[in-house]
């Protein structure tokens, strides 16, 4: 009888295995709160944070004066659940820091830089100072951990939404104030909040990009200017109706595109 073969992470057991661990991440990933692992069912907390412990609290509170201790965290929190669920709010919102932000990442600093060098300018000073600021800070990077499971968390998720609503109101108005300065005017589908929200969303997928390849990133800055400052300016460009033809963006591409009857090419080729 020849010998059994060793096993690897490879053979088929393994794959098994993996399928099964790949359906315990699919369900913590998931929006349904039903048919959960008990695992899952006992964590009342963002899971990503399970790694919290009291005792890693109390350890930090050591070194603050007066000092604090582990009884007072047990007085205000009647469980592991209650206070992580604080703290990460606390965390996410900035509550420590109630200024928020940096005074040359802010919708008045864009007004400001606009007034003096020009919109272009302004845009790209901007978007690069607010990437760079949020690359910098590891909090950053924690929503991106929290937000698969969010809607098992109702009353984090409601929160985290309204500071996000207001946030794009304060862009919104910046953005509105040097439209009016400049005689700009949007196509039909674009309004400030729109706008703002838009912005938001490149944001959001530069930043994650940062963590998944820097490398990438890096490499992808035209002169001084990051891709994420590129795409803002590109996306306020295609925004504007530059012509007041009242087109949408859309329907302006079509416009340009088919003047010929036929998608155009180099002549060269």
């Amino acid at each position: 009888m020849s010998p059994r073969p060793a096993p690897t992470r490879y053979d088929p057991t393994a794959m098994r295995i993996l399928d099964a661990a790949a359906e315990l991440i699919d369900a913590s990933l998931s929006e349904a709160s039903g048919d959960l692992p008990a695992r899952l069912r006992s964590i009342h907390f963002p899971a990503a944070l399970d790694w919290i412990r009291i005792e890693d609290i109390t350890r930090v509170l050591s070194g603050y004066q007066p000092a604090i201790s582990k009884k007072a965290i047990v007085n205000r929190w009647g469980s592991k659940e209650e206070l992580v669920h604080d703290a990460a709010l606390h965390c996410i919102l900035y509550r420590d820091q109630p200024a928020g932000g940096t005074p040359d990442a802010t919708p008045e600093f864009l007004v400001a830089v606009a007034t003096s060098a020009g919109l272009a300018r302004a845009i790209t000073v901007t978007a690069d100072t607010i990437m760079g600021n949020l690359v910098s800070s590891p909090r950053s990077f924690l929503l991106m951990h929290l937000a698969p499971m969010l809607p098992r968390h109702p009353e984090i998720q409601r929160q985290i939404a309204e500071d996000g609503l207001r946030i794009q109101r304060e862009w919104s108005q910046g953005y509105q104030q040097l439209m009016m300065a400049y005689g700009i005017v949007l196509r039909p589908e674009w309004t400030m909040e729109r706008l703002a929200l838009a912005v938001q969303l490149l944001l959001d997928g530069h930043l994650l990009r940062t963590r998944i390849d820097p490398y990438l990133i890096e490499t992808a800055r035209w002169e001084s200017s990051s891709v994420f400052a590129t795409a803002v300016v590109t996306l306020i460009v295609g925004a504007i109706d530059h012509d007041r033809s009242g087109l949408t963006a859309a329907d302006y591409l079509d416009s340009v595109t088919s003047a010929s009857g036929r998608p155009i090419t180099d002549s060269r080729s």
